[in-house]
């Protein structure tokens, strides 16, 4: 996670950089290529966002999962009912 969340921040200050370079760019060329630098970097940032999000969902599931099996076991050592135990 620490990675992703430097690598995010060093895209951010890239950008940065490339958009400040942009405006003082004189020739078109200059500047559709510094455009064009800024939205892979745009792009890659997007799919970075989407993968950490996927990962939460994933850990969110897994918690939920987790929280739900200490249940039942709690359930089973106190009441030892056997419809609810493994």
């Amino acid at each position: 996670m620490k990675s992703v969340y430097n690598q995010t921040s060093a895209r951010l200050q890239n950008i940065g950089n490339l958009m400040a370079k942009i405006n003082q760019a004189k020739d078109p060329g200059d500047k559709e290529d510094l455009a064009n630098r800024i939205a892979i970097e745009q792009a890659t940032l997007a799919a970075n966002i989407q993968a950490m999000e996927a990962y939460q969902k994933i850990s969110q599931d897994e918690i939920r999962h987790a929280a739900l099996e200490a249940k039942k076991e709690w359930a089973c050592a106190q009441f030892n009912t056997q419809d609810t135990c493994f």
